[in-house]
């Protein structure tokens, strides 16, 4: 059998919060193995992975996300249907011929776990666009994006209709907050103008002091952390990176790897399923 050996990587790598939720998922099942963390840039991504054929699989963040789509297009990997739709890839599994998911989507299903016919997207970057996948997911059929990159934002629009949703952008100043779901993708320290008023279900993806969710939540909506999505993502890592040692976890270890996770960011864990493709219990 394989022994479980994985890592997180990207630069800046220090903050990154993956090594505590797999650890807890490895001790919650007494899975013995290790998964760390390793400082990298794009243009190591490649021969890390040549380098280190023992992992099971890696964990990619910022800036890696983009280069890992690459990469697997230029090697003939497998490429799951999230990496196609969304151009961007944060898992790598070491199967014989190497898979690439986007398991941020999955991630965002979890954590909203609700279905939404109008939504609003702020943000136009590689995580906006998961979020739009998402959305699909969950029977969003209307969504509006707000950015200030006029092309990135149009481009984000012209994905939705593709994927056959009404979609229209505009910039900051004109964000609409009547929605059924909100999902901010940007950074800490963005000043929005939030009503006094909120109703929405706001998906804050930023886990920080001074985030959109902060403000949303003084207004009265119901406003769920960036936090519940690293964790619903990393749980479907989870499961990829398990299956490549020989073993199938079962849906109640599913289950015991998110309430474990969830725990180790200090979260409680929801209780009811989410909603969409992205999540069974095999992620």
């Amino acid at each position: 059998m394989v022994n479980f050996n994985a890592c997180v990587a990207g630069s800046p790598i220090a903050h990154s919060k993956s090594p505590d939720l797999h650890t807890a998922a490895l001790a919650v099942l007494g899975i013995p193995g290790q998964y760390g963390s390793v400082e990298l840039t794009e243009n190591q991504l490649a021969g890390h992975i040549d380098a280190h054929p023992e992992l099971v699989g890696m964990s990619c963040t910022m800036p890696l996300k983009t280069t890992l789509a690459h990469l697997a297009h230029e090697r003939n990997w497998n490429i799951d249907p999230t990496v196609t739709a969304t151009r961007v890839a944060n898992t790598f599994v070491n199967t014989p011929t190497p898979s690439v998911y986007n398991t941020d989507v999955a991630g965002i299903v979890g954590a909203l776990r609700t279905s939404a016919t109008s939504a609003a997207i702020v943000g136009s970057g590689a995580t906006a666009t998961s979020a739009l996948v998402a959305l699909k997911e969950l029977g969003t059929t209307s969504v509006d994006i707000y950015a200030r990159n006029q092309q990135t934002r149009a481009d984000l629009a012209q994905l939705a209709q593709s994927l056959g949703m009404d979609a229209a952008h505009a910039g900051l100043e004109s964000i609409n907050w009547d929605h059924d779901v909100i999902v901010s993708t940007l950074p800490t320290g963005v000043d929005l103008d939030v009503p006094k008023r909120l109703t929405a279900t706001v998906l804050d993806v930023a886990y920080a002091h001074g985030s959109v969710g902060e403000k949303a939540r003084d207004a009265g909506a119901e406003v769920i952390s960036g936090l519940a999505m690293l964790v619903e993502q990393a749980v479907a890592q989870f499961i990829h990176f398990v299956a490549v040692t020989g073993r199938s976890l079962t849906s109640e270890e599913v289950q015991r790897v998110t309430v474990a996770m969830y725990g180790a960011v200090h979260l409680t864990p929801p209780i009811t399923p989410p909603k969409g493709g992205s999540w069974s219990p095999s992620h």
